[in-house]
């Protein structure tokens, strides 16, 4: 999927391809990210594109790191 990556985010279909990572991988680590923070998700001509959140990741680390 074209987009702008710094705007949009990346698909998951290119992981997808990648030697032992099956299809539903990407979507279901997504979930995952998404839903803890450091990833944002963003709907674009029915694909979703993924994108850092620095926000998201700072509150994460710091969650990490006063977890130690």
């Amino acid at each position: 999927m074209d987009g702008d990556r710094v705007e949009d985010g990346v698909c998951g279909a290119p992981i997808a391809e990648a030697p032992g990572v099956g299809a539903p991988t990407p979507g279901e680590h997504g979930l995952v990210l998404t839903g803890t923070g450091p990833v944002r998700p963003k709907r674009l001509e029915g694909w979703t594109m993924y994108r850092r959140d620095e926000p998201g990741i700072r509150a994460a680390r710091q969650a990490i790191e006063e977890s130690m």
